[in-house]
């Protein structure tokens, strides 16, 4: 059990110890959904210049996938998707779709790779969204949904929502059928209103996975109660290979979980390769608070606005889990009241002070 910093990074050595482990080789790869989720975050709102932007932004970044918008929104919405589909980005692009063909229709004709099929699966969801369905009505038009969009080309990313407050027993029904279908290409696991424990997370997908053992899985969770990454990871963990989070958290009511909270937590806390360029992760998650003026605790603290502790400027790994080295960070770092410096030849000259407030200026040491 090593102890001591390897690599820019200093994890709590008891991950390994108490047998935290994502098996070596398994790929796991990142569908971000800035661009449809993120949006969905009260206050946000991207004209198409702005989400053609973010899109190169997440392609430069090394996203496999990238959820670009909801087909139903808008026609400014439709554009910016075209748009996207015609860069020759190496990231799929996808759309979401509601439970319509009509969906799909416009989702072919935009260029998109895939399709986003949203079909509420718990009782509530589908007494209010749904008309009350039964389970049979439920899995046929799940089944004629997931089959008609096959047939137009797209690939199909079945997505029942509000997934942690499904019923087991139908719920293992529908994938073991989706499965033997084969006319899904993966199955989202929506924790909707983020009311998931990460025990929760992993029991859901054992079960998935006991029914439906080769439907390839994507985690998608909220953040209502903090839980968002920690859900993500513990999917993971349990089988899911694809991680649906956005920049900086973005999304509805208290935000998703964050890519790039996501991705750091699994190449230092599991030693797991994202295939992302990190270099590139705090350029943008400014980009994205440039644009929507909202900014996590996370994105704070992966992309290195550190707070400066005494003797930062030797080591600034004793209160940090990785070197500012992983984020490109760009040398400055912010103080609070009560931050304290230690005197250096070397301050006045390679560090950069940028202050949360003038009323905190007059607590730095001249």
């Amino acid at each position: 059990m090593s102890n001591s910093p390897k690599n820019g990074m200093w994890p709590s050595p008891y991950n390994q110890a108490s047998g935290a482990a994502i098996a070596s080789g398994r790929r796991i790869l990142f569908a971000d959904c800035t661009l449809r989720d993120g949006e969905q975050q009260a206050g946000v709102v991207f004209d198409r210049a702005a989400k053609v932007a973010i899109a190169r932004a997440l392609d430069d970044l090394g996203i496999y996938e990238i959820e670009a918008g909801t087909v139903a929104s808008s026609e400014e919405d439709r554009q910016a998707m075209a748009e996207m589909c015609g860069l020759g980005l190496n990231a799929k692009i996808s759309a979401l779709c509601r439970g319509l063909n009509t969906d799909m229709d416009h989702a072919v004709d935009l260029g998109v790779w895939g399709a986003r099929l949203s079909f509420p699966i718990s009782q509530l969801e589908r007494k209010y969204k749904l008309k009350g369905i039964s389970d049979d009505e439920y899995l046929r038009r799940a089944l004629e949904l997931c089959e008609y969009g096959r047939s137009k080309g797209l690939n199909i990313i079945f997505s029942p929502y509000d997934t942690t407050r499904a019923e087991i027993p139908f719920l293992r029904r529908l994938v073991g059928e989706l499965e033997r279908a084969g006319t899904v290409n993966r199955l989202r696991i929506v924790d909707t209103t983020g009311c998931a424990l990460p025990v929760a997370i992993t029991y859901i997908i054992e079960q998935i996975r006991e029914a439906a053992p080769t439907l390839p899985l994507e985690i998608h969770c909220h953040n209502d109660f903090g839980l968002a990454c920690a859900n993500t990871l513990a999917g993971i963990v349990a089988g899911a290979d694809y991680a649906s989070t956005t920049i900086n958290g973005l999304g509805e009511r208290s935000g998703n979980a964050a890519t790039e909270e996501v991705a750091m937590a699994l190449e230092v806390l599991y030693s797991i390769p994202t295939g992302l360029d990190l270099t590139k992760l705090t350029a943008v998650s400014r980009f994205a608070h440039k644009l929507t003026k909202q900014w996590s605790a996370t994105a704070r603290s992966v992309t290195n606005l550190a707070w400066l502790w005494p003797g930062y400027y030797r080591t600034p790994l004793p209160p940090r889990p990785i070197s500012p080295n992983w984020s490109d960070s760009d040398g400055k770092f912010c103080s609070g009241k009560r931050a304290a410096w230690c005197r250096s030849p070397t301050r006045s000259k390679s560090w950069r002070c940028r202050c949360m407030s003038k009323a905190s200026r007059k607590y730095l040491i001249a």
